[in-house]
Formats: structure tokens, sequence, C-alpha cells
């Protein structure tokens, strides 16, 4: 019973996790603005029409440290510079600028040396930003890999030999090599590329013409996900048969179908959940791989149909970013954040901690898995934690599965304690509500209840015999006011019982002259006589 209610428990979690909270971290009202090195050098730009403002759009962002990388869609003119960085957090009240990332010298359109127009970002485990680069009509297709911990250094250009077209990426980290794959917007092919080998070639995949990609977990065999231009279909293929260059075409698996065409941005955390967004859509997405394709909504903004509106990334600490863009409303531009409890696919899972069974007492040293993801943007080195699991000689193996699973249920549990808080409020909040209805629904019961038929007919037989008592003074007074004194007045009663069977004549007055005229003494006698 135990062991139902921990797994029970972890899924629920599971599934609360899903739903995040965002918060604002920055908002511009109106424009974006690089910062310039004077105000003379961007009246300059603005004068020649080299840079338009009014024209930003993030494309894809990546996020490492304290920083926030963002590639500028250059879909129109006046974008002079198409990668920036920002702050994760400023004290000034007023949003910050966007700094020219590497520098501003590294930038240059038609410079086939420079960065001519940035798309794909991604952070590697060895702290290393990959930029995707268009590069230009005159010049090729670039990758550049910069070294973020060693003072941004610019460790490897790599030119691919097309021009343009180039859209996202994802790397696949295998112990001899580090691998990317690179959606090649406009043809049906996956671009991949050895870091060790200094290589690239292309996979042809079947009628499918990538616009978005996104790689599976830590955990073999893994999955490579497509989204296809212009339709609402999801694809994957065997990351196999990417890893060799002895393949050049895969055949792709339909998953499933978007509510919207043009997943242009896909993003994949550790817990093989997917993010997505869609172009001209004013919600983002997502689905989890492990069970059978079904959307749900992630966020969705209260802002007009634009062309980016959104762009997503993950950071090693279980925080998804978001950039909102609303080409009509206010604020234009917005940063958010939201708790998901889940980090880049670049990481493995967390695992959890089995303690060991043994006849004697034994200690097992772990490493955190949370240390490990922070590591890397810490100056000073990170002691390994410790974690000393005793078990005695008396231990059985159902004490111990249920230990393990209940020690998950907690780390979890404190993982996820603000969205406890709230479905506990939401659950009293429930339960009053309900109370106040039950007790509106009987007072109307018994406002709308009619009186019983019992109560009717007494109240009818005390006004029935209300009205006979009323009836017969008024007709009694009647006929005593009406006969003499010496005359029985039992005649007005009987019209009140007809049914009687002896009946008195009616009451009537004796005639007048029985008191107009005198006897006189003679009658009398005479009448005593007979």
């Amino acid at each position: 019973m135990n062991s139902f209610l921990c797994t029970f428990s972890l899924l629920w979690l599971s599934s609360l996790a899903t739903a995040a909270n965002f918060i604002s971290v920055f908002e511009w009202p109106n424009q974006w603005d690089y910062e310039w090195p004077s105000e003379e050098s961007r009246n300059r730009f603005l004068l020649t029409g080299a840079y338009k403002p009014e024209h930003f759009q993030a494309r894809y962002m990546a996020v490492y440290g304290t920083r926030i990388f963002i590639s500028l869609d250059q879909f129109y003119a006046g974008i002079p510079i198409s990668l920036v960085a920002l702050p994760t957090y400023s004290a000034s009240i007023a949003p910050p600028k966007l700094t020219p990332f590497p520098s501003r010298n590294m930038h240059g359109k038609g410079d086939c040396d420079k960065i001519e127009e940035a798309t794909g970002l991604e952070v590697d485990s060895a702290d290393r930003l990959w930029v995707l680069d268009n590069g230009s009509e005159d010049c090729y297709a670039k990758l550049w890999i910069i070294h973020l911990s060693k003072n941004d250094q610019t460790e490897i250009i790599h030119v691919f030999p097309f021009k343009k077209s180039t859209h996202d990426l994802v790397l696949d980290e295998t112990p001899n090599d580090t691998l990317a794959y690179i959606a090649w917007w406009g043809g049906k092919n996956i671009v991949v590329f050895s870091l060790k080998r200094k290589k690239s070639w292309i996979m042809d995949i079947k009628e499918i013409d990538v616009i978005s990609i996104a790689l599976s977990p830590k955990e073999e065999p893994r999955q490579l996900y497509l989204g296809k231009w212009k339709s609402t279909e999801l694809y994957s293929i065997s990351v196999a048969a990417l890893r060799n260059n002895q393949t050049r075409a895969a055949n792709p698996t339909l998953i499933g179908n978007w509510t919207a065409i043009n997943p242009y941005r896909m993003l994949m955390d550790n817990h093989g959940t997917i993010y997505a967004a869609f172009f001209e859509t004013n919600y983002t997405s997502f689905f989890h791989t492990s069970r059978p394709f079904k959307e749900q909504r992630l966020y969705q903004a209260n802002i007009r149909y634009t062309g980016l509106p959104f762009t997503l990334a993950l950071d090693p600490s279980g925080i998804l970013w978001m950039v909102v863009y609303d080409d009509k409303g206010e604020p234009k531009y917005r940063i958010l954040k939201a708790a998901v409890g889940a980090e880049s696919y670049i990481f493995k899972p967390s695992p959890p901690v089995t303690p060991a069974i043994a006849t004697t007492p034994i200690t097992t040293t772990t490493k955190s898995a949370r240390v490990k993801s922070t590591k890397r943007f810490k100056s000073t080195p990170t002691t390994e934690k410790s974690l000393k699991v005793i078990v005695g000689e008396t231990a059985t193996a159902a004490v111990q599965d249920q230990e393990c699973e209940c020690s998950i249920m907690s780390e979890k549990l404190d993982q996820y304690w603000l969205f406890i808080i709230i479905l506990i409020a939401s659950i009293v909040v429930y339960v009053i509500l309900s109370s106040l209805t039950f007790l509106w629904f009987i007072l109307r019961q018994k406002r709308n209840n009619p009186p019983k038929a019992n109560e009717e007919q007494q109240l009818s037989v005390f006004r029935n015999n209300q009205q006979e008592v009323q009836d017969e003074n008024s007709r009694g007074a009647a006929c005593t006011n009406s006969v003499s004194a010496d005359y029985d007045d039992v005649g007005p009663v009987e019209e009140l019982y007809e049914e009687v069977i002896y009946h008195r004549p009616a009451c009537t007055p004796p005639p007048p002259d029985l008191y107009e005229q005198p006897i006189t003494v003679s009658e009398r006698r005479d009448r005593q006589r007979k």
C-alpha cells in the first residue's frame, strides 16, 4: 500500500510540474536598443538606414550562468548586430540594453570572417556556446564555437559548403565525440557536424522540409524530433543513423500533429518533454514524449499574431526562459521565466539515490546532481556532498524498497513545495465555495417548496366553520328583530340545516290585527261561555 501511494504521488507531482507559473523578469514598453559606443554612432546608423530598431525580433535564445544570449531575426533590414547578450538580473528599474556578443567588432554583414546572421544557439556541458551563422550572398554558412568560461574565446569556426538556410541545432554528446544536428531550412536535409573530426555531412530526410529540431534525453536509443515546414506534422528518426558517415538517408516516423502549423522552435528537457513555439500563434505548447502524442498548452499571451512571438531556452537550474514579442501591444518585449523542475536535454536526469542492502553496515558516497549542474558557473571548486546510508543486518528487501520509493517522493516534495502550497490553497477555496453553494441550494429549495396538503385542508375547514358561524349569527339576529317576544325563533335556523327531518313553520310576524283592536268585556264573556 505504501508503495502504491508513493508511486501515485510521484505521478501527481510530475503532472503538477507541467503547470508552469511564469513571472516577468524584464519589460520593454517600446523598442529594444543596443549599447552604443556613443550617441553619434547611433544617430549615424539611424540616418543611413542601417539601424531600424522597430524590426527587432528574437529568433533563438540560450542561457548560461547570469547571461541570456539572443539571436535577432534578419528577415527585415536594419539589424547590424544579430547576436546579443542580456543579464538574467538587473538592479536598475530601467530594462537593460542589448550588448553585442562577443563584441561589436565580431559582427559585419558581408565580411566572411565575422558573424553575419546568427540563428540557432546552444550551450553544451563544457561551457561552449554553439552559434549557427547563415552567412550572406557572398559568404558560406558557418558554425561558431565560443568558450564562455575562457573569456568568450572563439575556438572553432567551421564553414559549410552551402549558403543560407540554417535554422536550429541540437547537440549529441557521446563518450567519444560531440555531434551537432542542424535543421537546414528550405531543404529536406539534416546537416551533421562532428567536433572530433571537424567534418560535416548531409543526411537526406524523405518528404520532410525540416524547420525545427529537438533531441531526446541522454537515454539510448535516442530520437531526433523534426518539425515540418508549412505543416502540423511531427516526426522522429533514430540518432544511430546520423552518428556515422556511412548512411546518407533516414526514414522518419510520424509521431502526431500539432494544432498549429510551422513549429519554428522546439526545445527538449531532460525528462522527455518537448516545448514548441509556432509562427503567428499566441501560445506555446508541450507534450511528453514518453506517452502517446497529446498536445497541451504551456503559455498563452494576450497578443496579436506576429511573426515570431516566442522563443524558449532552459538553464541548468530547471528554469524555463521565454521571450514574448507583441508588435502592436505594450510592452512590446518581455522576458519571462518559470520553474519547471527539469534541465536541458544536454544534462542527464538527476538519478535517485538507492540505498544498498548488506549484512554489515556500509557507507555509500554519491555526488549531488544539483551541485554537478551548477558547478560550472562558479569560480571556486565545489566540494562533493556525501550521503551516508547505513542499513542494519535486520533490513529486509520489502522495507528497503519502500524507503527508496518514499525517499524519491520526499525529494520531489522538496522540489515542488510551491506547487503543493498552491494545490492546498485551491482545495480550501473549493471546500468553502462548495459549502456556500450547498447552503444556497437548500435555502432555495425551502423557498420554492409549496405548503403541504393537510395544512391547506385544515385552513379550509377553519375558514368554512368560521363562515358558517358568521352566517348563523347574522340570520339569528335578523329573525330576532322581526318576531314578538313570545314567538319561537327556531325558524331562521332551518335554512342552515335543510336535511333535518322536522321542520317548523317559518318565523313570520303575527297579523297586526291582534295588536291594533282591544278585546271588550262582553266579547271575553261570550268566549268563555262557548
